[in-house]
């Protein structure tokens, strides 16, 4: 590529990179400042890679060195997300039974759905705190039904959504749920029947709710 077409580049964004100005030549090619648009990361950078797309990521952004990339964000976490017009939001991505949250793959890490929608409609959440649901489904990431809060309120939510759900329940219907999974029916099945949650199903299965004699 000749020295004119290479020093158009300037203003130029490719990935996550913005060229900012050409920096000097080494052995034959000719090497760029650019800027991360993400977090304002300076790296110089060759420019024939840059046109050909043979660029890394930046890893200020993707979690290596802290911090997060909004705009990767964002795109993961649409792309799974199923936004519901009433209540909870659906997640059609990855979400191990145990522990029950939605997630997907940003940059080096797994995230969980209802903290990157936390993160993307609030902004960032502080060293220790959690994100809670006051709607007790945690494949919801819909930002009306989370809440931010220490470990202490987490844990006394997740109790008190327990009492909850165990109230919703009589003794012949966990009977009927254990029999239900006898059966091989799966919680997410069943959990629509009695219309509570599939971890309040997990918990029976568990016996972790009332041990019935």
């Amino acid at each position: 590529m000749s020295t004119g077409k290479l020093l158009e580049i300037e203003g130029t964004i490719f990935k996550n990179w913005k060229v900012v100005s050409y920096a000097f030549s080494k052995h034959n090619k000719r090497l760029f400042n650019c800027i991360c648009i993400g977090c304002n990361t300076n790296r110089i950078m060759i420019g024939t890679r840059l046109i050909q797309g043979k660029i890394g990521i930046c890893f200020t952004c993707t979690g290596r060195k802290g911090g997060l990339l909004k705009n990767s964000l964002i795109d993961g976490f649409e792309k799974f997300v199923i936004k519901n017009t009433e209540g909870c939001w659906g997640w059609k991505g990855c979400a191990p039974v145990n522990p029950g949250y939605g997630q997907f793959r940003h940059g080096m890490k797994l995230e969980r759905a209802h903290r990157a929608s936390w993160i993307i409609h609030f902004g960032e959440i502080p060293k220790g705190m959690h994100i809670c649901h006051t709607c007790d489904n945690r494949i919801c990431s819909n930002p009306q039904h989370l809440f931010m809060g220490t470990a202490h309120d987490n844990l006394k939510d997740m109790f008190d959504k327990k009492r909850h759900h165990n109230s919703k329940l009589t003794d012949d219907q966990v009977r009927e749920i254990r029999q239900m999974l006898l059966l091989k029916k799966t919680g997410v099945e069943i959990s629509k029947i009695y219309n509570v949650t599939p971890y309040t199903i997990s918990n029976i299965k568990l016996n972790k709710t009332r041990r019935l004699a």
